[in-house]
């Protein structure tokens, strides 16, 4: 699994054969099979490693912020702090969603990370407007897609350039954003 995940994450899916990660993993490429039937088999083995030890747990972190702001930002810190680990976690982990939409094999099957981050964003907007912190008319499922596609691109910029530097500057500037005191009040 951890040749697997090396292997995935230097060359995606598509790059990614099975007598690599075997070389990788100094072992044949039949001990390997004898395991996994399939690439895809294994690639979604190795996503959904990732997304319990990334996704999930930045979720149940994150979910503790008392506004949504909070616990966006939260989510964000907690699911780039893998970085400390594993450089490659969470590029992988950001891959997987521009995999999955890529590969017709792999379309066939959900994205745990994607219906998790998914169903934990639309909780916390619902929170967020029963605490009036959001107009009551918004439309949640307009506010989620865009939250989502926010979240996974600072996670994909993270995950590729910004977390070789050790910076949380996107993270700040997102907080900013969401709190409104990014802009100037130029008049």
């Amino acid at each position: 699994m951890d040749a697997a995940h090396q292997v995935f994450s230097e060359r995606g899916y598509n790059g990614t054969t099975m007598q690599a990660i075997a070389d990788r993993a100094h072992v044949s490429r039949p001990a390997i099979n004898n395991h996994f039937t399939s690439k895809r088999m294994l690639y979604r083995r190795v996503v959904e490693a990732g997304n319990a030890a990334i996704v999930a747990a930045a979720i149940g972190a994150a979910a503790q912020a008392p506004t949504l702001t909070g616990q966006l930002c939260g989510f964000l810190a907690a699911t780039t702090q893998a970085d400390a680990v594993d450089l490659s976690a969470v590029a992988l982990l950001a891959t997987s969603m521009l995999e999955h939409q890529r590969h017709p094999e792999l379309r066939r099957t959900n994205n745990e990370a994607l219906t998790q981050t998914r169903r934990f964003v639309t909780w916390a907007v619902v929170a967020a407007m029963e605490r009036g912190e959001l107009a009551a008319d918004t439309t949640v499922p307009s506010l989620v897609d865009m939250l989502l596609a926010a979240l996974w691109g600072i996670v994909i910029y993270r995950g590729f350039l910004e977390s070789r530097r050790g910076s949380d500057v996107p993270i700040t500037q997102f907080r900013r954003l969401l709190e409104g005191t990014l802009w100037s009040d130029v008049r």
